[in-house]
């Protein structure tokens, strides 16, 4: 989820620091694309075992690749688990809502101190942009 986040964000924001008429178009889509993303994680955590029967089908001509996927997979399927409880669900989303928000603030700190003529959006960029 936080990964998705820092990419959401990161796509969102890039335009606008890179400047050009086509932003808000961009900044559209890269938004589209992320919420499409959690769509289809949600979907996958809500079907898991058509998705575990599908990988199966998919990876069945390579055996090596089955044995080496499956562990991978169901760790991943088992990690979306949050998804699909509702109440967990929302109480991940706000802890990780107030820790870009942190992170942001934080950056936009450093910039006011650099930079007189910052934009929170260079903020919302460098905190998505780095590691935190």
């Amino acid at each position: 989820m936080d990964v998705g986040m820092a990419a959401g964000l990161l796509l969102i924001t890039l335009p606008f620091v890179v400047g050009g008429i086509w932003a808000k178009n961009a900044a559209l889509v890269a938004g589209a694309l992320t919420l499409s993303g959690f769509i289809g994680m949600y979907l996958l955590a809500r079907n898991s075992q058509r998705a575990t029967a599908w990988f199966n089908r998919a990876t069945m001509r390579w055996p090596v690749l089955n044995r080496l996927g499956q562990t991978q997979f169901h760790a991943f399927l088992n990690g979306l688990e949050v998804i699909t409880d509702a109440r967990r669900f929302l109480r991940a989303i706000l802890w990780s809502l107030l820790d870009w928000g942190i992170a942001v603030l934080q950056y936009l700190l450093v910039l006011a101190g650099l930079f007189p003529e910052w934009q929170i959006v260079m903020g919302e960029f460098f905190s998505s942009a780095s590691p935190h």
